[in-house]
This record gives structure tokens, C-alpha cells and sequence, in this order.
């Protein structure tokens, strides 16, 4: 076991803040690694939101609160950056598509929720999200 392995069980045996999903690691299977994770978060924690981050997503978790809090009296949302529009108008189907965000969307459309297309969800790059703070829309999350 290499030295970070073993600060990350120091780390989940003192504070117990890592959730372990009994999945399969491959890309092809983010769809499900998605599904369970919600399905298990949900079942763990009530919380007023829960958020999905890639792990090519830098969040600027001060803008996250606020754009949160401007939602929270809604009951059911569902928000981020809609880039594929045209799979929200489609009949909601149980499929896993290749990609877990357009799987998540669709999976949704058969529930009551509020879809949000919170556009300062979708930055590029750090420069991106750079010349939009100086427009005055301050980045969410920025990707790589």
C-alpha cells in the first residue's frame, strides 16, 4: 500500500466521511456508478441538494452556496449546464446512455422535477471563466 492509500484510510477511520460505492471502475460504466451513487446518498443523507462533480471540474464552492441558495425553496430541481437540450424533450427511458450526464438527464425527465439550465455551470477553461467574471457571471464550476 503506497503512502496515499494509507493517508486516505487514516483519513475514513477517524472522521468517516467517505462513501464507498460497490461499483465497476470503467469509463463505460458511469452511467451506472451514477445511478448508484444517487441511489445510495439518497438513502444515506437527507440533504436539500445533492451534486454531481467530475473530477475535471474545478467548483468554486462560494458561487455553488449562493446559486444553490437561490433554488432552495423549490422542492424538486434538477440544474446544471443543459448542453444537450434535445435529450430533455425525449420520453423519459431507464437506459444508460454512453455518457452518465445525458443518462442523469433523461432519467429525470421521468420525474416532477424543475429543469434549470444554470448556464455559469458551464465554464471551459480558468481564462473562461476569467473574462466571464469581469462580464459580471461568476463561474460556477469551470472543465477542463
Amino acid at each position: 500500500m503506497d503512502f496515499f492509500s494509507i493517508k486516505i484510510f487514516m483519513e475514513e477511520a477517524q472522521h468517516n466521511n467517505f462513501l464507498r460505492l460497490d461499483h465497476v471502475e470503467r469509463y463505460h460504466e458511469l452511467s451506472a456508478k451514477t445511478k448508484i451513487f444517487f441511489t445510495t446518498a439518497i438513502a444515506e443523507w437527507d440533504a436539500d441538494f445533492y451534486v454531481k462533480v467530475d473530477d475535471d471540474a474545478h467548483v468554486n464552492l462560494g458561487m455553488l452556496a449562493i446559486t444553490l441558495a437561490r433554488h432552495r425553496s423549490k422542492s424538486r430541481v434538477y440544474m446544471g449546464c443543459m448542453k444537450s437540450d434535445p435529450i430533455l424533450s425525449q420520453k423519459p427511458i431507464l437506459h444508460k446512455y454512453a455518457n452518465e450526464d445525458v443518462s442523469l438527464g433523461a432519467w429525470f425527465i421521468g420525474l416532477e422535477v424543475e429543469h434549470i439550465d444554470e448556464r455559469n455551470m458551464c465554464c471551459g477553461t480558468p481564462p473562461d471563466c476569467e473574462w466571464k467574471a469581469q462580464a459580471g457571471n461568476v463561474c460556477v464550476a469551470s472543465f477542463d
